[in-house]
């Protein structure tokens, strides 16, 4: 079996210069489900701190939210030499369930993908969601 070097023509474009950071302005602030009363993520707080992009989530909780905290994300650029942030993974884990999530922002709205996974011993299935989000204004 042979090593690849690229998946893509894209993968041989240029590399980033030393140094060069990636932006990730494009998914900082608090974001705010378009679907208000989904039954999935209500809330979303995206933060910088050293470089690193870290995600805060609530769950939509009665009689009121339940917190995630916070989990660092995975951030990915346009390209092999790109220096914008236009996707990130993000894993939160609990006693009952793991939540791996997957998102972009498009035209100004954060896509948010959610596979989550049972491991209690219970009969739920793992499913997936995709929702919308809004800056908060």
């Amino acid at each position: 079996m042979s090593q690849l070097s690229h998946t893509k023509l894209d993968d041989l474009k240029g590399l980033a210069q030393p140094g060069q950071k990636v932006d990730l302005k494009p998914f900082l602030g608090t974001w705010k489900n378009t679907k208000p009363g989904s039954g999935q993520i209500p809330k979303i707080i995206m933060r910088e701190t050293e470089g690193e992009l870290y995600m805060h989530a609530w769950g939509a909780c009665t009689p009121q939210l339940c917190d995630w905290g916070q989990a660092r994300c995975e951030v990915f650029t346009d390209g092999p030499g790109s220096p914008l942030a236009n996707a990130f993974l993000a894993r939160f884990t609990f006693e009952q369930m793991d939540v791996e999530i997957s998102s972009n922002v498009k035209l100004g709205v954060l896509v948010v993908q959610t596979y989550t996974r049972f491991k209690d011993g219970s009969a739920r299935h793992n499913y997936y969601t995709r929702e919308f989000y809004g800056p908060e204004i």
